[in-house]
C-alpha cells in the first residue's frame, strides 16, 4: 500500500490581481467624482432635458441607475479589500485576539461596531484601531451607497421658442353705426402721474364736448357719454352679476370671463353674418334720401358684415420642460468618503506589495473550519504553541 502526499499549489496572481483591482477600483472612484464636479462647475449636465410627459419614467431610470451603480460599487469595494485585508492580517505577527477580531469585523458593520464595543471589556484590547478602521470602511461604503442615488435629479424649469402666430382682431370701429353696437367696448387712453401718457384717439360714439382732460393739473378726469350695450347686458347676466345702482361686489374668475367673452365675440359675428340689415328705420348711418323723398337702399351700398382681420404676431413661447442637475453636496460627500476609503485600505495594499515580491500566494483566504483543518494538518507545531 503506498501512501502519496497532496500538495497545494495556491495561485499565483490572486494576491496581486486583488491589489491591482483595489487600486483600480478607490483611484476610479476618486476620479469619477472629480468629473462629475468638472460637469457641475460648466453646468453640462443642464443641457440634458426632459419633456413633462416623460418625467416620471425618466426619474425612475436616474434613481435606478445610480442606486445600481452605488451597491454594486461598493459591494466590489468591500469583497476586494476585505480579501486583502485577511491575506493581511493572517501574515503579520499580532496577538491571535487581535486577528480574530479583525476577521470578525468583516461579517458587516453591526458586527464590526459590536467587536469595536467589547473592546471595552478586554483588557489587553487586542485590536481597537483595527476594528475601528474595519467600522469606518463598511460605514464609508454605507454612505458612499447612500450619496450615489443623489447624484442625479430632474427640477422643474421652462426653455423659450421663436413662434409666429396668426391673429385675427375687430374690424374698425364706428360709433356711429348700428352694427357697432354689439362690439366689446374699447379705449386705448391712459392718465398715469397727473399727465397724459398716450394718445387717445377720438371716440365717435360720444359727444366730443363731454369729454374733457385737464393735461398738467392735480385731478385728471375723462367723462364720457356710453350707453349701456348689448355685451354688458350679457355680461351681467352670464357671470350673474349684480344689477345697476348696487354697490355690493362680486368676483369672478378669469376663466368665467374668458369664456363669457369668446362666447359673446362668436354670437356677435354669427349673428351679423346671418341676419341681413334693417331695411328701414336706420336714421343715424347709412340712409339716404331720395329725390322722391324714399329711402333707397340698394344692396351695393349695404354694410359688409363684420369680419376679423387676419394678422401675424412674433412670440416666444414658454414650454416648461424638465432639467438634469447634479447634486453638488452629494458629490463633494462622496469624494471625501473615496478618499478615506483610498487611506484605509493602503495599510493591506503597501504591505502585500512590499512582503511578498518573489513569494507564493498563501492558500488561507479564510478562517473558516476548513481552512483550520487545512492549518493544524499542515502545521502540527500550532498545536504545541497554542497549548
Amino acid at each position: 500500500m503506498t501512501h502519496s502526499k497532496c500538495t497545494h499549489v495556491a495561485p499565483r496572481t490572486s494576491s496581486g490581481t486583488l491589489r491591482v483591482s483595489s487600486w483600480i477600483l478607490h483611484v476610479s472612484l476618486i476620479a469619477v467624482h472629480l468629473l462629475l464636479i468638472g460637469i457641475w462647475a460648466a453646468g453640462l449636465e443642464n443641457r440634458v432635458t426632459v419633456s413633462l410627459e416623460n418625467q416620471k419614467f425618466a426619474s425612475f431610470l436616474i434613481t435606478t441607475a445610480t442606486t445600481t451603480f452605488g451597491t454594486i460599487y461598493s459591494a466590489l469595494l468591500v469583497f476586494v479589500t476585505q480579501s486583502l485585508s485577511t491575506r493581511h492580517n493572517l501574515r503579520i505577527d499580532q496577538l491571535l485576539t487581535a486577528t480574530h477580531d479583525n476577521l470578525a469585523a468583516w461579517s458587516g458593520l453591526g458586527a464590526a461596531v459590536t467587536h469595536l464595543w467589547r473592546q471595552r471589556a478586554v483588557q489587553s484590547r487586542a485590536s481597537p484601531l483595527g476594528v475601528f478602521s474595519i467600522a469606518l470602511y463598511l460605514g464609508g461604503c454605507l454612505g458612499l451607497h447612500i450619496s450615489t442615488s443623489s447624484w442625479l435629479s430632474l427640477v422643474t424649469s421652462s426653455t423659450t421658442s421663436p413662434h409666429v402666430a396668426g391673429t385675427f382682431g375687430l374690424p374698425v370701429y364706428d360709433g356711429f353705426s348700428e352694427f357697432s353696437y354689439g362690439y366689446p367696448i374699447a379705449s386705448n387712453g391712459s392718465i398715469d402721474s397727473d399727465a397724459v401718457s398716450d394718445v387717445i384717439d377720438c371716440s365717435s360714439g360720444a359727444f366730443q364736448s363731454l369729454q374733457s382732460v385737464l393735461y398738467g393739473a392735480r385731478t385728471s378726469e375723462i367723462r364720457v357719454a356710453w350707453l349701456l350695450s348689448a355685451t354688458c347686458e350679457y355680461l351681467i347676466h352670464a357671470l350673474n352679476l349684480p344689477a345697476l345702482n348696487h354697490d355690493n361686489t362680486l368676483n369672478v374668475t378669469l376663466h368665467s370671463v374668458e369664456n363669457a367673452l369668446s362666447q359673446l365675440v362668436a354670437a356677435m359675428f354669427w349673428t351679423m353674418g346671418h341676419i341681413p340689415p334693417p331695411q328701414d328705420g336706420a336714421e343715424f348711418s347709412y340712409t339716404q334720401s331720395g329725390p322722391n323723398g324714399t329711402v333707397p337702399f340698394p344692396l351695393s351700398q349695404a354694410p359688409k358684415c363684420p369680419i376679423l382681420l387676419e394678422g401675424s404676431a412674433n412670440m416666444t413661447e414658454t414650454i416648461p420642460i424638465e432639467r438634469l442637475e447634479l447634486n453638488i453636496i452629494a458629490i463633494s460627500s462622496g469624494l471625501v468618503i473615496s478618499l478615506l476609503l483610498l487611506a484605509l485600505a493602503l495599510p493591506t495594499l503597501v504591505y502585500l506589495s512590499r512582503g511578498l515580491r518573489g513569494v507564493l500566494d498563501h492558500p488561507i483566504d479564510g478562517t473558516g473550519i476548513l481552512h483550520s483543518i487545512w492549518l493544524y494538518r499542515n502545521h502540527p507545531e500550532l498545536e504545541t504553541l497554542l497549548d
